[in-house]
């Protein structure tokens, strides 16, 4: 995959690949001074953090049923183009001593989509193929996994496309700095 950025000292890599013009985002990386139980924090409240760290990025827990969750998420776009939204069920594994899953999709969410359908209102349907992230104890911090695929569907010229895929390679980032300033022990 293409190398998008580099940094051997924070030992991130950062590659994105347009497969029919989907951005597929991969984060290597490791963060000092974060733990899994501060990752863990983050995404207990996700739904209310994803908007602390961007405004054009709503999100809406629909769904609780212990072992997953249905949100539905919503991008604010420039006035040039339609909002995006998708309906994604959410799950994960933390093992705070080892490695801690979470994920997300919105594949096989046809009949949620359905029933959730005032919420989509007049948006753009977007896919989100996948959100992966991995994230695993290491001296001194954590080493992560992120992995974003999402098609956000529609017609966008490809400079539109480019520039949200380096936004979401930036997603990573964002959350550790919100983790860092926010979470109290």
């Amino acid at each position: 995959m293409p190398v998008h950025q580099k940094d051997d000292a924070k030992e991130r890599l950062i590659t994105i690949e347009f497969k029919d013009g989907k951005p597929l985002v991969i984060v290597t990386a490791k963060y000092e001074g974060v733990t899994p139980q501060m990752w863990g924090w983050y995404q207990d409240g996700l739904v209310e953090n994803v908007t602390k760290i961007d405004k054009a990025n709503e999100m809406k827990l629909l769904e609780d049923n212990g072992d997953t969750r249905v949100v539905h998420q919503r991008i604010i776009t420039p006035t040039l183009v339609s909002n995006r939204s998708h309906i994604m069920t959410m799950w994960s594994e933390p093992n705070f001593d080892g490695k801690s899953l979470y994920l997300a999709t919105s594949v096989g969410n046809e009949e949620l989509e359905k029933k959730y359908a005032k919420n989509l209102g007049k948006d753009v349907v977007s896919i989100a193929h996948l959100t992966y992230t991995e994230v695993e104890a290491c001296e001194g911090g954590i080493k992560i996994v992120f992995v974003l695929h999402i098609d956000v569907a529609g017609s966008l010229p490809d400079f539109v496309k480019t520039k949200i895929g380096q936004a979401q390679a930036e997603g990573c980032d964002k959350i550790i700095e919100f983790i860092r300033k926010n979470y109290k022990a």
